[in-house]
């Protein structure tokens, strides 16, 4: 099912000019300018603890499961490659998901007339990913998750100290 869901996502992305190139911007650019937003709300609202904790908790919980969890990106005859292949061999849990939607988080708490904004370009960047065919959804699942839990942990901790 899985695989069947990239592949109706990758191959509808590839399918015509325009979603290709909404996939391509989603997958590698937007995540560049949602961070950059996250940082400069952060330094305004001295959020930058938070947002340092989020983001790098993102890795390192990512880096933890993909220790123990390897799941190599989609590949074969069904995958339209939209951007080059990503230096990572491993698909679970997606980065740029788990990044997204801790930013968004950041976003949210930090500034909350952006919250659902935020939320919505995380879930563009998440998609994205699927659609330029470097993940499958539940790398994805895997990537919000992660991103939500380090960047509640990360509230939590400035909470306390």
């Amino acid at each position: 099912m899985d695989e069947r869901i990239a592949h109706v996502v990758n191959t509808f992305a590839a399918s015509h000019p325009l979603t290709r190139a909404l996939a391509v911007f989603s997958a590698k650019y937007l995540i560049i300018i949602l961070f950059l937003v996250t940082a400069a709300v952060a330094f305004r609202k001295r959020t930058v603890a938070l947002f340092a904790l989020a983001v790098g908790l993102s890795f390192l919980l990512n880096y933890v499961i993909s220790l123990v969890v390897f799941r190599p990106r989609p590949q074969g005859t069904g995958v339209i490659r939209l951007i080059t292949q990503p230096w990572s061999l491993k698909s679970f849990p997606s980065d740029h998901a788990a990044i997204a939607i801790a930013c968004a988080w950041v976003l949210g708490w930090s500034l909350p007339s952006l919250r659902w904004p935020a939320f919505a370009v995380a879930l563009l960047v998440a998609v994205g990913r699927v659609a330029v065919g470097v993940h499958y959804p539940l790398d994805i699942v895997g990537g919000i998750l992660v991103g939500s839990i380090a960047a509640t942990l990360g509230r939590w901790i400035i909470e306390r100290s």
